[in-house]
Order: structure tokens, then sequence, then C-alpha cells
């Protein structure tokens, strides 16, 4: 072979190679705590010094960009209060609120110490939310404001949204939009199934409504389904 289809196959290998010399974009972190098992992260939040916190069904772990730790195996008022598992975070100031299989926990971010918030005791939290410096926390069959439940309050609660003005309430069979400062609830729809997760878009007004078989996307002005 000639020079010269030496120096074309190398121009076409080229990038093939570079390619292959390339970092990976990502990092895996399979096995968190060093075991074999892997753990199922169910929710995550950022603190103001830049620290990652992952909610597990084997409690809660931080990362700082080298090492990850969990930072409630052993701690004797997470297993004393029997939790379950960590399924919710929610960074308020100085603080992690952590929504759990059968309670609420509150933990320092400072001091790194857990307490217990009463007042869910035993109840599955299934969302947490803030507007302004209210704490809104959704269990199944009720709807918390600072640790006092609220009314009204949609029953079968599935999960809880805000878009930091107004709260967006997923149930069985229906989504509801509820607004602090005129205290009015309304159904925006009635015909999901399941309505898991949100995410409000401001631009277009749209909501987009998770469910338990596909993502509608609902037009808040004009009260209609755009895609379903």
């Amino acid at each position: 072979m000639t020079f010269g289809r030496y120096f074309v196959l190398l121009l076409f290998l080229a990038p093939v190679l570079m390619g292959k010399a390339q970092p990976q974009p990502y990092y895996a972190f399979d096995n968190l705590d060093g075991m074999t098992q892997h753990v199922c992260v169910r929710s995550m939040a950022q603190s103001a010094d830049g620290m990652m916190w992952l909610a597990t069904e084997r409690g809660l772990y931080s990362y700082d960009g080298y090492h990850v730790i969990n930072r409630s195996m052993g701690n004797e008022v997470v297993d004393s209060l029997k939790v379950g598992s960590f399924n919710h975070l929610l960074a308020v100031d100085d603080s992690l609120i952590i929504g759990c299989e059968k309670g609420l926990l509150s933990f320092d971010l400072k001091t790194h110490r857990f307490r217990s918030l009463a007042y869910v005791e035993g109840e599955m939290v299934k969302g947490m939310a803030r507007i302004g410096s209210t704490l809104w926390v959704a269990t199944r069959t009720a709807l918390y404001k600072d640790g006092q439940i609220h009314s009204p309050s949609p029953a079968n609660i599935i999960s809880l949204y805000s878009d930091e003005q107004r709260l967006y309430i997923g149930t069985m069979n229906a989504v509801y939009r509820y607004s602090p400062q005129t205290q009015q609830l309304e159904t925006i729809t009635d015909e999901v199934t399941y309505a898991a997760c949100f995410l409000y878009d401001p631009h277009n007004h749209y909501i987009w409504i998770g469910t338990a078989s596909y993502v509608m996307v609902w037009d808040i002005r004009a009260m209609k389904s755009v895609f379903t």
C-alpha cells in the first residue's frame, strides 16, 4: 500500500480513534454504598453549597463531586422512627425536608442532624412544594400547609407540584390547581388516570402531566388538551 493510501486511511480512521479516546460525558453511580445491590434513587435536590442529595429506599446520600456518603445509615433518629424509604426531597434554607414512606423528616445541613416533623407521622408523603415561605406537604389523604391540614383538600392525592405561584395536585383521576392568593381550588382536567408528575411551561402556559400510561399536555388558558 502506498503512502498516499495510508494517509487517506488515517484520515478516515482519525475521527473514530479520537472518539474512542474521548472521556465519557457521564459517570454512572451504580453502587452507591459499596454493596452489590443497586440503589433506587427516588428524588434529588441540590443545596445552596452545591452539594447533591439523593433520596433512596436505603436513606439519604450526599455527593460533593468526589465522595458519595449515606447520611442516614445507622442514625438513631431515623432507625427509631422506622420511616421506610426516602421518596421526596426539598431544599429549604439550611435544611432538607424529606418525604418518607411513613412520615416526614428534616435534615439540618449544618449539623447533619435528623428530626421528625410529627404532623404527618406514619403517613406516606406523596409530594412537597414551596410557595414563598410556605411549605406544602401532600399525603394520600390530606394536604398540609405549614403543618396544618388545609381545606379544601382533594382525596387520593398522588403528586404535588408548584410553579412558585400555584399548586398542581394530581390524584387517581384528576388534576387540580390551587391558588393560595385567591384560595380557589379548580379542576384542570378529570380525564387522567394516576397523575404522577408535572412540569409547567410558562412560555406556552402548558402543564405537562405524566400519567400511568401516557403524557398529556394541557393548555391552561384554553382549558383543553393539546397533546396526548
